[in-house]
């Protein structure tokens, strides 16, 4: 018996290995059909990668400038009307001083208010600039409607235009909002 088992033991190997060869011959061949096809179709396969990850780079770098020109928006409504309601209030000091306007605006701007790159001009009711931040600005004594450019609904519209991203005359891209003030101050100097 035990001869037995050991002829068919012998015997089982070669009955599965032809029929594994039977299954992976046209599988092989076939493999072997489509070798061309498939060396074509991996260049063209990576280059489809690489473009979906360009574009997605591209939809990612847009939303973030989106995100944060949103962001940026909202920070300078929230500045302006701030500044706008610290000017209506009477400073604390005596009612019969006068302030000077680089003093006014640095009295009304939060400190957070004065990041890199951020400008806020304070004007008299004739449009000239009286104050500006940076100290030493180049703006003192010019017409606001010279910087921001004379087609600019800020200037007609105050508040009410809300934060629009505009072209400065001198071709620079920027944010910008205006705040009208009453009377009594826009008059004052």
């Amino acid at each position: 018996m035990a001869r037995a088992d050991a002829a068919s033991a012998s015997a089982h190997p070669d009955s599965i290995k032809g029929l594994a060869q039977s299954v992976a011959k046209p599988a092989y061949r076939r493999l072997l059909n489509a070798e061309p096809l498939l060396r074509r179709a991996v260049p063209v396969l990576i280059i489809a990668f690489l473009a979906t990850i360009c574009v997605g780079a591209f939809v990612q770098v847009m939303d973030h400038r989106r995100q944060t020109l949103t962001n940026e928006v909202a920070s300078l409504e929230a500045i302006a009307d701030l500044a706008a309601e610290r000017l209506h209030k009477p400073p604390e000091k005596a009612a019969n001083t006068i302030e000077q306007p680089h003093l006014v605006l640095g009295r009304v701007l939060p400190s957070w208010a004065i990041a890199a790159g951020r400008r806020f001009l304070l004007t008299n009711s004739d449009g000239i600039v009286m104050a500006a931040t940076p100290a030493g600005d180049s703006t003192i004594g010019r017409r606001l409607i010279e910087l921001l450019g004379p087609t600019q609904p800020l200037t007609t519209f105050g508040a009410g235009a809300g934060v629009m991203e505009i072209t400065l005359p001198n071709d620079t891209r920027a944010l910008a909002t205006v705040r009208m003030l009453g009377p009594r101050l826009a008059n004052s100097r």
